[in-house]
């Protein structure tokens, strides 16, 4: 019996697109205005994402100094240093801006890659339950993202998961291998 997939909607493809819709919309066009009710009113912070914004255009100015290959793994110190010491900042809170500032754009196209063929091997699978957990581990993951920085040492989970994701297709037989097992 097949059983009901996640809906469409939700998948990794969708998931990037709103990531990258709230990188191009909110941190370099600063539309964040527009959204001012949900931000203030039902999230309860301020305009400035609790001063994330003043970070982003740090990074965004840093990035354009190396915006194809990036910095190389940074350590907080690094950090601190590239942001002028300013507010304490440790990391870009971004996921995006965290690839853009580390590895460049070649660097966020890679992981793009990897998140797409991940996604289509997850899309194939999405009427297994351990697939559909993968997805909204995944696009939940993108979601925090978008204020954090996910790197190693904040997420360790994100590539494991990414990877065992482009291999989605071996989700179902360990179902099929353990309803074998049962029914011998």
């Amino acid at each position: 019996k097949m059983k009901k997939g996640m809906p469409r909607i939700i998948n990794l493809f969708d998931g990037w697109v709103v990531s990258f819709a709230f990188l191009i919309g909110i941190i370099i066009c600063k539309w964040q205005a527009v959204f001012e009710p949900i931000i203030v009113r039902i999230l309860h912070r301020d305009i400035s994402f609790s001063g994330r914004t003043d970070l982003w255009d740090m990074a965004v100015n840093q990035i354009k100094t190396h915006w194809l290959l990036g910095y190389g793994y940074l350590t907080r110190a690094e950090y601190f240093e590239l942001f002028a010491k300013q507010q304490g900042y440790v990391h870009p809170h971004n996921y995006m801006l965290t690839l853009l500032m580390e590895g460049g754009v070649i660097l966020l196209v890679i992981v793009l890659a990897g998140f797409l063929l991940a996604g289509y091997k997850l899309w194939k699978q999405r009427s297994n339950l351990a697939a559909n957990l993968f997805v909204a581990l995944l696009c939940s993951l993108l979601v925090m993202g978008l204020t954090e920085a996910l790197s190693v040492y904040m997420c360790p989970l994100l590539y494991p998961m990414m990877i065992m994701s482009m291999h989605a297709e071996g989700l179902g037989s360990i179902r099929n291998r353990k309803e074998k097992i049962v029914g011998e």
